[in-house]
C-alpha cells in the first residue's frame, strides 16, 4: 500500500502530456469532456496505401527493416551540459564531422550499463513479441499514420508500482484522444477495437508528427501523416496499376493484316494466319524474310499516348512517394541509376534521411516518457556505429582523430569503440605538435642560435637504419602516410628497435609505392640512381593472398591447464561453415548455447579467439575470410574457467578443425579484370600470353578501329606484364586492370606458395 507521501507525490505530478492552462485558452474554441476528433482518416492510409499500394508497402518495409538493424543500449548520464550537446549534434546531418564530436560527446556524457530492468523490458517489451518485430511496428504505424501509441503495462500493487512490465504498440487508426477540458486536454485515450477500451494518459506514450492544422478543435494533438502530403501520388500511383491491370485484361489482337485487293476470303485469311504462325513466329525466325503472293498492308495496335503518359505518370508517382517518405528511389529497383556506387550512397542516404530521424524520435519519446519510471539519469539511445552504410564516415573519423591533437589518446580509443587503456597513464596527457608552442610560454629560456655542424645523414640513417620509410616517431611516419594518400602508422623492428612506418599495414604502405605503372617505377628508380646516387632494391609487390574452408567440419576442444594455484579450463565445441565467396562481412559468429553450459560472460572470448587463430591463417599464415562459426556445446568449471581459456580453446580448436583433411583448406588468389587495347596483327600473341598466365580470355571486342580483349587473370601472374604487352605489340597495346574477386589457387601453385612462407 502507497505511503501518504506517494499520493500526495502522484497528486501534484503533472501529466506529460497536458500543457499550460493559458496555452490551452489561447489555442482552443471550445475543448469540454468530450473526444477529440481526428480528421485525418488513418484507415484510408493503412488500407489503399499500406495493404493496397505495392510502392506504399515497399518503402515502409525497407525503413523498418532497415532500422531494426540498429540496436538500443542503456546508459547512465554523467554529464547534462554534454548530453544536451549529443542530443542536438545527433538530431542534424549525421556527416563524418558530426559523427566525430557526437561519438566523443556520448562518452563524455554517458557511461553504457549492462543487464538492468530496461533491457530486460526492452529486449522482451511482450510475451507475443521481440524487440525488433516491436520496433518494427513503432516506426511502421508512425510512417503511414503520423501516430505511434506505446501502451505500458504495470503491476498495481508491490514494489514496481509504477513500472512497466510490457510494452504494446496499439493500432493506430483505432486510437482516440479523450479531453477533460480546458485543463486538462488529454485526459484518456480510447482503442475502438471490438468496443471501447478507455486507457489512462499516462500508460500511454503517443509520438506523433508535425501537424500544423491548429482549428481549434484540438486536431492537432494527432500526427499529420505522411501519405497526406502524398495522397495525390498514392491515388495516382493507385490509378495507373488499376489501369494498367485494365488494360492488360481486355487487350486485342497485335494489329490487322489486310489484303490489298480485297480478294481474301474467310477461309483463305485463316490458313494464311496459321502459315505465318507455324513458320514465321519464335526466335529461330528472327530476321527472315517473308514472300506472299500477294501485297498486304499492316495495321499495328500499339500504346497510344495516353497509355504512354499513363506508365510516365506511374513512375513519376514512385519518385514522389519516395521523396516524400526521404528514401531514393534507387532502392525500389529503378534501373536508370542503380549503379555500384549509385545504391551505396542510397542505402546511406536511407539510414541519414529516414531510418535515423524515425530512431531519434522515438529515442527522445521514451526518455521522457519510460526511463523516468526506473531512474533519473538512464538514457535510452541506439548505437549508429553498427551502420555499415556508415563506415566510410567512421574511416573520415579515424583519419581525423589521427591528427586531433588536442584530444587525448585515450579520448580517441573511446570514441572509436576501443575503449579506455587504463595500464598506460601516458595516454591521458595531450600530445601537442612540436612546431605548436604557445605564445604564453614566456618562462621558456631560449639561447642565443649557434651554428651547428651535423652529419644531417649520419642522424638519419642512424634513426631509420637505412631502409626507406622507417621513422623514429609516429608523427614522422603518419605525415609520410598523409603524402602516399593515406593515413596511420605500423610498427616494425629494426635491429632490435621499435620504428614506425606509414599506413596501418605494410600490405597498404606497398600497395601505395606500387606506382602508376611498371614504367614509372622504372623512372623514378633511374632518377634516384642518376640524381640522387642512391642504389634501390627493386622487387615483386607482395600479393595479398587469403584462406578460407571449402567444407563444414566440427571440432571438441578442451583446454586444460593445473600447475598449482587456480588452473585454465575452457571446453568449446564448434561448427565451422564456409559462407558464399565475397561475403559481407566475411565472418560470422553465432551463439546457439542452450541452458548456460557455457556463460554468456565467456562467448565473446571465443569469438574473439576464432577471429584471432583467422587472421594468423592455417595453411600459409593469410588471412581467412567467408567462414561462419558457431559455438553449440561446452562446459565450463567454477573456479579454472576464464575468459583467456575460452579464447585460447577457441583458437586452438578453430585451427585444429580448419587444418583437418575434412575441412578443405584452400588459398584465394585477387583475380584481376584486364582489358587490353591493341591492334588485330598482335591478338594472337596477346591471347596466348593471358593463358601462360593462367588467364582466362572474357570476350573479345572492335573499339575504335582497334581489338578490345577482356581477360581474368591472377594478380600475382601480372607482374612484368606492362614490359612484356610493349614487347609483344612493338608498343602499340595498352591496358588497363581492376580487382574483381578472389578464386582458389591451382594446388600445385598453393604447394609453392606454402613452401616458400614457412620455409
Amino acid at each position: 500500500m502507497a505511503s501518504i507521501l506517494d499520493r500526495l507525490k502522484k497528486l501534484v505530478t503533472k501529466n506529460g502530456q497536458n500543457t499550460s492552462e493559458y496555452f490551452n485558452r489561447a489555442i482552443y474554441n471550445y475543448l469540454g469532456d468530450s473526444i477529440v476528433w481526428n480528421p485525418e482518416n488513418d484507415e484510408t492510409y493503412i488500407n489503399k496505401g499500406y495493404r493496397f499500394n505495392s510502392t506504399v508497402y515497399s518503402i515502409v518495409n525497407i525503413i523498418t527493416k532497415a532500422a531494426t538493424t540498429v540496436p538500443f543500449q542503456i546508459y547512465e548520464i554523467q554529464n547534462e551540459n554534454n548530453l544536451k550537446r549529443y542530443k542536438a549534434l545527433t538530431s542534424g546531418d549525421f556527416n563524418a564531422s558530426a559523427l566525430n564530436q557526437s561519438r566523443i560527446l556520448q562518452k563524455r556524457a554517458l557511461v553504457e550499463l549492462e543487464d538492468t530492468e530496461l533491457h530486460e523490458l526492452l529486449e522482451r517489451p511482450n510475451p507475443s513479441q521481440s524487440y525488433n518485430a516491436w520496433i518494427q511496428e513503432i516506426i511502421a504505424f508512425g510512417l503511414l499514420t503520423g501516430n505511434r501509441y506505446i501502451y505500458g503495462i504495470g503491476p498495481d500493487t508491490g514494489q514496481n508500482v509504477g513500472k512497466f512490465s510490457e510494452l504494446y504498440v496499439l493500432p493506430s487508426q483505432a486510437m482516440e484522444i479523450h479531453s477533460g477540458g480546458i485543463l486538462e486536454p488529454v485526459k484518456e485515450y480510447s482503442l475502438q477495437y471490438n468496443g471501447t477500451y478507455k486507457i489512462p494518459a499516462d500508460a500511454i506514450c503517443h509520438i506523433k508528427d508535425f501537424n500544423p492544422y491548429y482549428d481549434g478543435t484540438g486536431s492537432h494533438l494527432y500526427g499529420m501523416s505522411p501519405l497526406k502530403a502524398g495522397l495525390r501520388s498514392m491515388d495516382a500511383n493507385n490509378e495507373a496499376l488499376t489501369t494498367g491491370v485494365r488494360y492488360l485484361q481486355n487487350q486485342t489482337a497485335r494489329g490487322v493484316l489486310m489484303a490489298d485487293e480485297g480478294d481474301l476470303n474467310e477461309v483463305q485469311a485463316r490458313q494464311l494466319k496459321d502459315k505465318f504462325k507455324q513458320q514465321y513466329q519464335g526466335s529461330n525466325n528472327a530476321g527472315d524474310v517473308i514472300i506472299t503472293p500477294k501485297k498486304l498492308s499492316w495495321v499495328n495496335f500499339g500504346l497510344n499516348a495516353a497509355d504512354l503518359s499513363l506508365i510516365e505518370q506511374y513512375n513519376a508517382s514512385i519518385k514522389d512517394l519516395c521523396n516524400v517518405y526521404n528514401i531514393p528511389v534507387q532502392l525500389l529497383n529503378n534501373t536508370d541509376s542503380s549503379t555500384y556506387n549509385n545504391m551505396k550512397e542510397a542505402k546511406k542516404a536511407l539510414y541519414q534521411n529516414a531510418v535515423m530521424p524515425q530512431l531519434i524520435k522515438i529515442r527522445e519519446e521514451l526518455n521522457r516518457w519510460l526511463t523516468p519510471k526506473y531512474g533519473d539519469k538512464l538514457y535510452i539511445d541506439f548505437d549508429f556505429s553498427v551502420i555499415p552504410e556508415l563506415q566510410d564516415e567512421m574511416e573520415k573519423v579515424v583519419a581525423q582523430m589521427s591528427q586531433a591533437w588536442w584530444i587525448t589518446p585515450n579520448e580517441k580509443r573511446v570514441a572509436m569503440s576501443y575503449g579506455t587503456d587504463e595500464d598506460k597513464p601516458e595516454l591521458d596527457d595531450y600530445y601537442v605538435p612540436t612546431n605548436l608552442v604557445s605564445l604564453g610560454l614566456t618562462d621558456i629560456p631560449l639561447d642565443e642560435p649557434q651554428n651547428l655542424n651535423l652529419d644531417v645523414q649520419a642522424i638519419v640513417k642512424r634513426a631509420v637504419d637505412g631502409i626507406n620509410d622507417v621513422y623514429s616517431t609516429i608523427a614522422e611516419a603518419r605525415i609520410r602516410a598523409q603524402e602516399l594518400g593515406g593515413f596511420g602508422y605500423h610498427e616494425i623492428i629494426v635491429h632490435g628497435n621499435t620504428r614506425f612506418m606509414p599506413f596501418e599495414s605494410h600490405e597498404e604502405y606497398e600497395a601505395a609505392i606500387s606506382g602508376m605503372g611498371e614504367l614509372h617505377l622504372e623512372i623514378i628508380v633511374d632518377r634516384m640512381k642518376r640524381e640522387f646516387k642512391v642504389e634501390a632494391e627493386v622487387g615483386a609487390p607482395q600479393v595479398a593472398y587469403r584462406e578460407t574452408i571449402r567444407n563444414a567440419v566440427k571440432q571438441e576442444y578442451k583446454y586444460a591447464k593445473q600447475s598449482g594455484g587456480k588452473g585454465q579450463y575452457g571446453h568449446v565445441f564448434l561448427d565451422i561453415k564456409p559462407l558464399p565467396s565475397g561475403s559481407e562481412p566475411n565472418y560470422k559468429f553465432t551463439n546457439d548455447i542452450k541452458g548456460g553450459v557455457v556463460p554468456k560472460e565467456y562467448v565473446p572470448a571465443v569469438d574473439k579467439g576464432c577471429q584471432e587463430a583467422m587472421a594468423g591463417g592455417i595453411l600459409a599464415g593469410y588471412p581467412m575470410v567467408d567462414v561462419e562459426v558457431t559455438l553449440f556445446d561446452g562446459s565450463y568449471h567454477d573456479v579454472d574457467s576464464s575468459e583467456m581459456a575460452f579464447k585460447l580453446a577457441a583458437s586452438m580448436g578453430f585451427k585444429q578443425a580448419c587444418r583437418s583433411a575434412a575441412a578443405g583448406a584452400v588459398i584465394l588468389e585477387p583475380m584481376m579484370k584486364v582489358e587490353i587495347e591493341t591492334p588485330e596483327d598482335y591478338m594472337g600473341d596477346i591471347i596466348g600470353d593471358c593463358n601462360k598466365r593462367r588467364g582466362q580470355v572474357q570476350s573479345m571486342d572492335d573499339r575504335a578501329g582497334v581489338k578490345l580483349v577482356v581477360a581474368m587473370i591472377p594478380l600475382s601472374e601480372m607482374f612484368g606484364y606492362s614490359t612484356d604487352l610493349r614487347s609483344m605489340s612493338q608498343g602499340r597495346a595498352t591496358y588497363a586492370m581492376l580487382f574483381d574477386s578472389y578464386a582458389e589457387v591451382p594446388k600445385n601453385v598453393s604447394e609453392e606458395i606454402i613452401k616458400k612462407r614457412n620455409g
